[in-house]
């Protein structure tokens, strides 16, 4: 199998898998060479902090301490107790959707915080030509904090 995918990419990519440490590595070589799209660097190592800061990541999850389920298909099933079935599911997919969209390539530039007002941000369309990555400052209601206390909905990059 390994041979046959290492074949494939080789013909295609002129790109070696076992060079490479995963798939997703793989598919962004492949569509760096292939696209020939030429990558900016960032010249400001504000810009690059400000990007870096920016970043999320890990997993995100909506856990209970306790889960037990009870269905036919398992060895200890209790007839006379309700159904219960357990089900993982990436409804979120947030790597999967980010990977879709178009990415950052170059004329990188800050624009004043006086440039946009809340409803501008809003109406930018979601297939702009132009991008932007806003900093923002937020109240979250203290009457959402224990909603939300699993899946906190304005993740910070903390060190705990």
């Amino acid at each position: 199998m390994h041979l046959k995918i290492s074949e494939k990419c080789l013909q295609n990519y002129d790109l070696d898998p076992a060079h490479l440490i995963t798939s997703p590595s793989l598919a962004w070589q492949a569509c760096l060479k292939m696209s020939q799209q030429p990558l900016e660097l960032f010249t400001s190592i504000d810009m690059h902090l400000f990007i870096e800061k920016g970043i999320r990541g890990g997993i995100s999850t909506i856990c209970k301490r306790y889960a037990r389920a009870n269905n036919r298909y398992l060895e200890n099933y209790d007839p006379s107790s309700p159904y219960k079935y357990s089900i993982h599911l990436d409804a979120n997919n947030l790597y999967g959707w980010v990977m879709s969209q178009v990415l950052l390539y170059g004329d990188f530039k800050w624009i004043s915080p006086d440039a946009f007002n809340k409803e501008q941000i809003l109406s930018i369309h979601e297939n702009s030509e132009v991008g932007y990555i806003f900093e923002v400052d937020f109240d979250y209601p203290t009457a959402l904090h224990n909603l939300h206390n699993d899946y906190p909905l304005a993740p910070e990059k903390l060190l705990i």
